[in-house]
């Protein structure tokens, strides 16, 4: 499969021979990756930290597998999540880590909100914030 990976001597490059992951546990699915949310995590984290490993957190896509303890999802489900090696044709994900689109919902849509949308709720909710403050977002443009 194509992927997007950290190489130590190269950088980030794209590869064509990276092998499509595997379901290790029975709480994962297997998921063909329709589109990809690109992070600041995704390009600053050094390549010996991650060397030959996929890149990318966010993504959209539909279930082409499942693991035997999974009952929230089936083949087919358009989900979107966050999973280690995202950027990549195919990701193996924890079932708590994605939801299923909704109908009204676009693929580029899903996978732009993981990473972002999580920092601002963690934000919102775990620091304070009531009805009423305001807050200044800057840089939300992306």
């Amino acid at each position: 499969m194509k992927a997007y990976i950290a190489d130590f001597w190269k950088g980030r490059v794209f590869v064509e021979n990276q092998p499509i992951p595997e379901i290790k546990e029975n709480n994962q699915v297997l998921v063909k990756v329709k589109t990809s949310g690109i992070n600041p995590v995704d390009y600053k984290l050094p390549s010996i930290i991650l060397p030959s490993k996929v890149v990318g957190l966010d993504l959209a896509g539909i279930v082409t597998k499942v693991g035997e303890n999974v009952t929230d999802f089936k083949e087919g489900d358009r989900v979107f999540g966050n999973a280690l090696g995202a950027l990549a044709e195919y990701v193996v994900c924890d079932a708590e880590k994605i939801t299923k689109v909704p109908e009204s919902m676009r693929f580029e849509e899903a996978s732009a909100l993981p990473t972002t949308y999580l920092t601002g709720y963690q934000v919102l909710v775990n620091h304070g914030f009531k009805k009423g403050d305001k807050l200044l977002i800057i840089g939300g443009s992306g």
